[in-house]
């Protein structure tokens, strides 16, 4: 058989035809492979090697282990040299430390744009009681978005009006409205552009994000069928081959069969049928 084919070699070196085995941890490194986008390679007594960036993760007998750091976010391996790993890790990774810092920045980007345009807005009105308006929400500097949250609970308190005369204040409901015109007001980016504006850009962000990973997946997806196809075309087993193999056979131990039985009738014929005359 072929030397460079390691089932061959171990068939010559044991006698014996392991391919389940063979079967079996060719599986698990697809599943690396597709897991991190680990290089792997067989050499011809059939021992792998398993590599990420050039670093063994597995060569022969030795193994070498990866890990996660939540600190400095990184894939670490055994030597203590960073990783960038490809697969569905690598995306997860990429996630991390790439789109989910960019995400969460501008929602809270967009949580202090809305809490400086609200309260400011709501500071120039006054309440049923005549008393300026304070803060309408707050939120904790070190994380906005997470810690946004409306400060008044009674309604009464709220600063509607735009006019706080004594001893009656006039309940017009024009800072009220102003509250509501906020949305269409240049209080985001910098006064570049309004909060509604500013909500959309956000999610249209997240949307393009989202739609560029699927076409990436899909493209990857594709790329990992057609090098299936290519593998089981040169290692994999074709039924209709197979098939025609079977009925192959079949026809040549039918022949063989014929051949066996003419040559029984043949003998026949030469012992018991020859040299009877004068009988």
């Amino acid at each position: 058989g072929d030397i460079d084919n390691p089932r061959n070699l171990l068939n010559a070196a044991t006698g014996t035809a392991p391919n389940d085995l063979l079967d079996s941890r060719d599986l698990k490194l697809d599943a690396i492979a597709e897991a991190i986008g680990a290089q792997i390679s067989t050499d011809n007594f059939g021992q792998s090697r398993v590599s990420l960036n050039g670093l063994a993760l597995v060569d022969g007998a030795t193994a070498n282990h990866l890990t996660w750091d939540p600190v400095s976010e990184l894939l670490e391996h055994t030597t203590g040299f960073a990783l960038n790993a490809g697969g569905t890790l690598g995306g997860l990774q990429s996630f991390i430390t790439s789109d989910l810092p960019a995400i969460h920045g501008k929602l809270d980007n967009l949580a202090i744009d809305l809490a400086v345009a609200l309260n400011t807005a709501h500071q120039g009105g006054f309440s049923d009681a005549g008393v300026a308006g304070g803060d309408l929400v707050t939120f904790d500097a070190s994380d906005p978005a997470r810690s946004f949250r409306v400060v008044i609970s009674d309604p009464s308190e709220l600063a509607a009006s735009d006019d706080g005369s004594a001893p009656f204040p006039t309940h017009n409901g024009e800072n009220a409205r102003r509250l509501a015109e906020l949305r269409d007001a240049l209080s985001a980016g910098g006064g570049t552009q309004t909060l509604l504006g500013a909500v959309r850009g956000f999610i249209a962000d997240i949307g393009g994000r989202t739609a560029s990973a699927a076409r990436a997946a899909t493209t990857q997806a594709d790329l990992a069928a057609s090098v299936r196809m290519n593998r089981s075309s040169v290692h994999g087993v074709s039924l209709d081959e197979e098939m025609i193999n079977l009925i192959k056979y079949q026809r040549a131990f039918e022949a063989a069969a014929r051949v066996v039985t003419m040559a029984d009738q043949a003998l026949d014929t030469l012992i018991n049928r020859t040299g009877i005359v004068g009988r």
